[in-house]
């Protein structure tokens, strides 16, 4: 009986062509998309209310200042804030001000602050680690730099 499953096996084989297993490829090829990135660092922000009021985000590139005055809640569709040189913050008329984004690789040193009236909710400096991001594929054209840092805001915690 052996010898006769052995014999429908081999003839099964050869009916269905029998396939090469090394022929076969690996993987699926990588179908590329068009989405665009944009080099440069972002410090998210880490909380969890944001009460209505004047905000002022200090951003520090290398030497230089900028600092984004931001109104809580929002203008109605305001989603960014444009600072200048490359800085604009996103803000979230539900979630408030989510983060900081500047444009460029070319960052040693980065520190921002948020100030609420008088009052310093949180501050950070840091050296950018950079890193590729290739978001339309790994072996896909469109690769960018970035860096990403979290400022925790503990004072508007719950």
């Amino acid at each position: 009986m052996r010898r006769g499953i052995t014999v429908l096996s081999a003839i099964w084989l050869g009916a269905c062509g029998g396939t090469d297993l090394e022929q076969l490829p690996d993987t699926e090829p990588e179908t590329c998309t068009e989405i665009s990135c944009v080099d440069g660092v972002e410090v998210f922000f880490d909380a969890h209310r944001w009460p209505d009021g004047e905000y002022v985000v200090a951003v520090t590139v290398d030497d230089v200042q900028h600092d984004c005055v931001v109104q809580l809640p929002p203008a109605e569709g305001q989603y960014e804030i444009d600072c200048g040189d490359g800085l604009w913050l996103g803000v979230d008329d539900e979630a408030g001000i989510w983060g900081a984004h500047v444009d460029g690789i070319d960052h040693d040193w980065i520190g921002v602050e948020v100030v609420l009236g008088a009052e310093l909710l949180g501050q950070l400096g840091f050296q950018p680690d950079y890193w590729n991001i290739r978001p339309n594929g790994d072996d896909c054209p469109g690769a960018c730099q970035y860096a990403s840092e979290t400022l925790e805001l503990p004072a508007l915690a719950f």
